[in-house]
Formats: C-alpha cells, sequence, structure tokens
C-alpha cells in the first residue's frame, strides 16, 4: 500500500459503490441461491421465494455391512452348552432344557465327574452347587448369574480350541490365531464375533455321527492353502450367524465407492512374501552376510508339517496333553521353610513356659543343634525348678551337641500327593526326621495347606534336614 496514494483508504474516507442488480444475481447463482431456470433478477429486489425441491428417492435396501452387525459376546451358559456338546458328541441344539448332566453322559459316572470338573474350570468357580441334578434350563440360568462377566474362552474350551486350529491350519502353515485376524481384518469383526468362528470350528469339523442323530460335520475338517482356510472361515462366520438370525455382507459390499475389499489373506501372503523369515527381504540381507563372511548358520527354507506329530500326540494323550507336559514348578514363587533352628528355640521356650509338652518335642529330634541351642537348654535347666522339665533340658543340652546326620541325610527324596491324613504326609515326616531334602507335591496349596506343611516341617524335621517349600501357584513343596 502507497500511503500518499491509498491515503483516503487509509482513513477509512473512501467509498465504494454498491453492487449492481446484475452483479448480486450473478453472485447468487454462483452460491446456488438461485435455479437454472430462475428469470432473470430486475434492478428491484423482490422478496425471496422458496423453491421447493423434488426428494430424492430412497435407494434400495442393501445387505448390512458386517461392521454394523451387533455384538454378540458369548455368555458363560453359552460356553458350558458348546463344552456340552464337544464332550459329548452332540449337536449344540440337541441339547433340550430337559436335559441333565447325568442323561447327557449317559450315566457315565466317569465321564460325569470329568465333564462337572471342565464346567467348573471353564467358569474359573471352585463348583457349581447342584450342576449334576439340575436341569439345562436350570443350570443355564443359574451359570449365568454365578458368572455374569464371562469372557470366552475359559482354560477348557481354549485348550480345546487351540488344539484343533493348530491340526486344520498346520498343514497350511499359519498359525492358530490365523481366524481371529481374518475375522477383524476381512470381515471388520470384532474379537466376539471371531469367538463364535472358532467354536463353530471346533464343532462343525468332528467326525461321525451325533449320539443323537445327524452328522456332526458342517464344515470341512482340513486345508492345505491360506484361501482354503479362508473359505472355511467365511463358511463358519455365516453358521454362525445364522443361529443368531443375521446375515452378513462383507464392508463396502453395498456399492460404495470405496472401490473392491482387500483380500486380508492374500494381504497376509504378500507380506510373508516379502517382510516374512523366508521373504525377499530376509532372503536378501542372508545373501549379503554370507558373501561378507558373516552368516553364522543357514536358515531351513521349508516350514515343517507338524499336524500329523500333532495328531498322533493327541490320540495318544488327549486334547489337553499340552497341559500335561507343560513345566509347572516356578523357584521364583516358592516359599522355603528352612528355620528349624528358630522353631527349635522356639519351642524350648514353649515348653519352658508350660505352653507346649516335652514329649511332643523329644530330645533326639534336636541332636545336632549346636552350641548356641545347646546353651539356651542349660539355661533353661538352670532357671526351672520342675524336676522332670530340669532332666529334659538337660538331655537336649547334651543332645544338641552330638553330631547325628540322620539315616536319610544326603538323599533328595520327591513325595507327591501329600495331604493331612495321608501316606504321602507320613512318609514327607519320616523322611525329614531322618535328615533328607523333600520335594513335596500337593494338588493345590491354600493357606490351611501351607499350615499343614509348616506343621509337618516343625514337628518332624530332623536338624540336618534341608529346607522345604510351597509354591502357593503350583503346588510345589520343593
Amino acid at each position: 500500500m502507497n500511503v500518499e496514494r491509498d491515503s483516503a483508504r487509509a482513513r477509512n474516507e473512501d467509498a465504494v459503490a454498491a453492487p449492481s442488480a446484475r452483479r448480486r444475481d450473478s453472485r447468487f447463482r454462483r452460491r446456488g441461491r438461485t435455479r437454472e431456470s430462475a428469470a432473470p433478477a430486475s434492478a428491484v429486489e423482490a422478496p425471496a421465494v422458496e423453491v421447493e425441491t423434488q426428494a430424492p428417492a430412497a435407494p434400495a435396501p442393501a445387505a448390512a455391512a458386517s461392521g454394523t452387525m451387533p455384538e454378540l459376546p458369548l455368555s458363560a451358559s453359552d460356553a458350558i452348552r458348546i463344552l456340552l456338546a464337544f464332550s459329548n458328541k452332540l449337536l449344540p441344539e440337541q441339547i433340550e432344557s430337559t436335559d441333565t448332566v447325568e442323561t447327557l453322559t449317559n450315566g457315565v459316572s466317569s465321564k460325569r465327574n470329568q465333564l462337572l470338573m471342565d464346567m467348573a474350570a471353564e467358569l474359573s468357580v471352585s463348583t457349581i452347587d447342584g450342576a449334576a441334578e439340575a436341569s439345562m434350563g436350570d443350570l443355564f440360568a443359574t451359570i449365568d448369574s454365578l458368572v455374569p462377566s464371562y469372557a470366552a474362552f475359559g482354560p477348557v474350551l481354549s485348550e480345546a480350541i487351540n488344539s484343533k486350529l493348530r491340526k486344520i491350519f498346520g498343514s497350511a502353515g499359519l498359525p492358530a490365531s490365523f481366524t481371529t485376524g481374518y475375522v477383524q481384518d476381512n470381515w471388520g469383526l470384532s474379537e466376539q464375533w471371531a469367538a463364535r468362528v472358532n467354536a463353530e470350528i471346533l464343532l462343525g469339523t468332528r467326525d461321525g455321527d451325533s449320539v443323537r442323530g445327524g452328522s456332526l460335520s458342517t464344515l470341512p475338517g482340513s486345508v492345505s492353502s491360506a484361501k482354503d482356510a479362508s473359505a472355511l472361515i467365511d463358511q463358519a462366520l455365516a453358521l454362525s450367524a445364522a443361529r443368531e438370525g443375521l446375515t452378513l455382507s462383507r464392508p463396502n459390499a453395498g456399492g460404495s465407492a470405496g472401490g473392491e475389499v482387500v483380500d486380508s489373506a492374500a494381504l497376509r501372503d504378500l507380506e510373508s512374501r516379502i517382510l516374512g523369515d523366508q521373504g525377499i527381504l530376509a532372503t536378501q540381507a542372508r545373501d549379503i552376510l554370507k558373501a561378507l563372511g558373516l552368516s553364522r548358520s543357514p536358515l531351513a527354507t521349508e516350514i515343517e508339517d507338524s499336524s500329523s506329530l500333532i495328531a498322533a500326540v493327541e490320540a495318544e494323550l488327549g486334547a489337553n496333553w499340552e497341559a500335561s507336559v507343560r513345566p509347572a514348578f516356578d523357584e521364583r514363587r516358592a516359599v522355603l521353610l528352612d528355620d528349624r533352628w528358630a522353631t527349635a528355640r522356639e519351642d524350648l521356650a514353649r515348653i519352658f513356659a508350660g505352653s507346649l509338652d516335652s514329649a511332643d518335642v523329644p530330645a533326639e529330634r534336636l541332636r545336632g543343634g549346636g552350641k548356641s541351642l545347646s546353651a539356651l537348654a542349660s539355661w533353661y535347666a538352670a532357671h526351672t525348678a520342675d524336676a522332670d522339665l530340669k532332666a529334659y533340658f538337660t538331655k537336649v543340652s547334651e543332645a544338641a551337641l552330638e553330631a547325628d546326620r540322620g539315616r536319610f541325610a544326603g538323599d533328595v527324596a520327591v513325595v507327591t500327593g501329600a495331604a493331612p491324613h495321608s501316606i504321602a504326609a507320613a512318609v514327607v515326616g519320616e523322611l525329614l526326621a531322618g535328615g533328607a531334602t523333600v520335594i513335596m507335591t500337593s494338588s493345590r496349596v491354600n493357606d490351611a495347606r501351607l499350615a499343614f506343611a509348616k506343621e509337618l516341617y516343625r514337628t518332624h524335621a530332623n536338624m540336618d534336614a534341608a529346607p522345604v517349600g510351597c509354591s502357593r501357584e503350583h503346588g510345589v513343596l520343593p
């Protein structure tokens, strides 16, 4: 801006002529305020007239895209129905409201008891009251109220489903998690729908017929490629949706401008070819390292098909074989009981105070306790007026200075199934009395079981006995 030339504008003294009617009318047309067929505007302003416009025709109904599908999480009763159908060779719809666990297992007590334990384990509860006698209608209502926040799946169905998926997808070189990724990426659905698909595959790929009639096989039981696996999941998803009275369509299937839907299976295959362990980039990197003399060991170039091996192991050990061979002990969670030196002094103090009978702690059991224990026993002997206690403490003082390693000293023993009033617990007591290192296992370890182990150690362990520990997580007493 030139101040001298544009002084009027700088001082706000300029005047701008009003736009002509023609210019104002053309401006309105550019803004879409008049229709093409409107008459030319005159110099005199006319009142605004509201022009009716024809409503666009309603589009024809299209199939609902999968992204608009309702979330349908599996409830606790849904999971138990799946478990019952899988365990008893039934179709889910063949389980009637009047059935009981007894009728479903045909009165076989071992099968009934295992099924009741599996049901409780799946829901992560200690027990389901009345589950053996209740009708399915009542049982399902009880289960939903007992576990309202159930999240699919629990340990039992997870093991069964993962085993089935590994068996089916293993021959195609796909992981068990392929289902979840495909349902989310290709269909735009959540993990809740993926869980339904996994359950459908578990039940629909079984061989043979239902014990109540009809084929158990509703889906192909094997795949040889990612394309076959995708087709299997599509079928399972359609069946699962049909059970809920729903129909699925792929995203953008209604004719949107987004173009064609990308096949996630093909996309995963392309990603593997480029970025995978045996992809283009990894292969070139290994070639460069080899040319530079930095390659240490060749890598396998073929994916080993382990499906037959897995099938053979499952046939021999059952579907839950992984749980039986998985390492259970974790030394970081062990509670060691190695305080016999302290409990011996506590025992002497309690005997001196009269709260413990000396017959419960024989002097021979304190043999080898050392000079400090001997001195403590001598002090108690000198300060008690009871002749029997004086003789007892004198005997303890002498025994503490004796060297006695015990007949099991240096031995290591593993005792399983140790519980209160069991033969195994009695064996542990004798081994501890002989100075052995004892690894005691139990089916479960709670506060009461831990207290029992401590008392067993206190009342039986030789002064030379090796430490005894307890793992709350895995029920191991090393």
